[in-house]
């Protein structure tokens, strides 16, 4: 599977939807995205904006890191999943973040 279609069906794992959701959301069967997987065809730049529409993310956040060969360290792999993340999500993140931090504080006293 090529890069992109390997990005798409990450992220809609992520986002928790089925292939059919997205096919509906998008405008699509969901043939076209087996081709996909399959590689018998490519998302165009349109389709490629309508996903990342249905999936609350920009061309930005889906494009981000393609082509990178280099291995990611943990923080990296962090900012990848973070640039993913709606705004309500991060805020989600932040208060665990700031629990942990909570709770260290708590413990190392």
């Amino acid at each position: 599977m090529n890069e992109i279609a390997t990005r798409i069906f990450n992220l809609i794992a992520e986002k928790g939807m089925s292939q059919t959701e997205l096919a509906k959301k998008v405008g699509i069967s969901k043939n076209t995205i087996q081709n996909w997987k399959n590689e018998k065809v490519y998302p165009s730049l349109t389709v490629i904006d309508k996903i990342c529409e249905a999936t609350g993310i920009t061309a930005e956040q889906f494009f981000y890191g393609m082509g990178r060969r280099d291995k990611l360290n943990s923080a990296d792999k962090f900012l990848d999943g973070w640039r993913l993340l709606n705004e309500e999500e991060k805020a989600a993140v932040l208060q665990t973040i700031k629990a942990f931090k909570r709770d260290k504080t708590v413990k190392n006293d």
